[in-house]
């Protein structure tokens, strides 16, 4: 029952652990923590990450921190915190130079691997398997197949209720027509 819905888990789990978490893959040669430092740095994080945690003074009280004489870290941590949510943001592109720009953008070799990466990942698998289309036959009994049936008329309506309702519409949503819902995970 659930060989269309798992059809390409192990190859994108065994392709991901390889291409992209593995000691050669991607996020090793993008990601500057490479990815054995990305997985030391990941575990250690999660274990105490919440919300306060990210807001120094709600994280110094969360943690009894406040109250404390001489702790260094605290006051001068507290003294930048308000002052940089003191220095917004630009909000402009005025004064900033094409070249300072130019600086802060990867170089051709990562921005290369960066747009592969994320055409690999976004791209429509030539041989996906739609959402209700059992093209190998799993059950042979009728009672089975007759729900098989009832299914895929289902699905046929809710596509025209889609189709209809997005003919008023100045900008579709088609994200969730059956015609464009994989069996499977595929990336």
């Amino acid at each position: 029952l659930l060989t269309p819905h798992t059809r390409y888990t192990l190859e994108i789990n065994t392709r991901a652990r390889s291409d992209l978490l593995g000691e050669h893959g991607v996020i090793a040669r993008v990601v500057s923590s490479g990815g054995a430092g990305q997985d030391v740095v990941a575990q250690r994080a999660f274990k105490s990450f919440t919300y306060q945690a990210m807001c120094l003074p709600d994280n110094l009280k969360e943690r009894g921190l406040e109250g404390l004489k001489e702790y260094y870290y605290r006051e001068d941590a507290l003294l930048l915190w308000f002052a940089i949510n003191k220095q917004p943001p630009p909000v402009t592109k005025e004064g900033i130079s094409m070249e300072q720009l130019m600086d802060t953008l990867p170089d051709m070799s990562q921005s290369s691997v960066q747009m592969a990466f994320t055409w690999h990942l976004g791209r429509k698998v030539p041989n996906k398997i739609l959402l209700g289309c059992f093209d190998e036959e799993y059950f042979t009994e009728e009672g089975a197949k007759e729900v098989i049936a009832e299914f895929e008329k289902e699905l046929k309506l809710i596509e025209e209720q889609i189709r209809e309702r997005n003919e008023g519409l100045p900008l579709k949503y088609e994200y969730l027509k059956p015609s464009n819902i994989e069996n499977s995970v595929s990336i």
